[in-house]
Formats: structure tokens, sequence, C-alpha cells
């Protein structure tokens, strides 16, 4: 993958949604980095800080969607 590239976090913990995103930004030039929880989130902001957007389901069951981005 080109690290020049934007970075995109999709972050929902059905698999179904995220093939759908996926599907969504097929023909958008960025980087899709996927995590399956709001822990797996946060884990994925801190190790590409550079991340420009965030794609985020508000109702997972670790931690709210509103929690994750506190």
């Amino acid at each position: 993958m080109d690290t020049n590239l934007p970075k995109i976090l999709l972050v929902d913990d059905r698999k179904e949604n995220i093939i759908v995103l996926q599907k969504l930004l097929k023909n958008v030039a960025a980087e899709r980095i996927e995590a399956a929880s709001g822990n797996e989130a946060l884990k994925k902001l801190v190790k590409h800080p550079d991340i420009f957007l965030v794609l985020l389901d508000v109702n997972m069951p670790d931690m709210s969607g509103f929690e994750v981005a506190a």
C-alpha cells in the first residue's frame, strides 16, 4: 500500500458493514484500515496517528462509538 495515501479507519463490529464500506470506498484513493471494536480502533489510532477520517459505528459491544470518539 502507498504510504503517502491518506488513511481512513473503518470501525464496526459487524464484518458485513465493513465489507459494504470497503465497496463504497473502492474508488477513493486512500488506505483503508479496519477495526472490529472500539478497543481495536483506539489501538489503530495510536499506531496510525495520521488517520484523517474515522467512519465509526455507534453501537458496539465493548464501548460505544461516542466513547471511542471522546
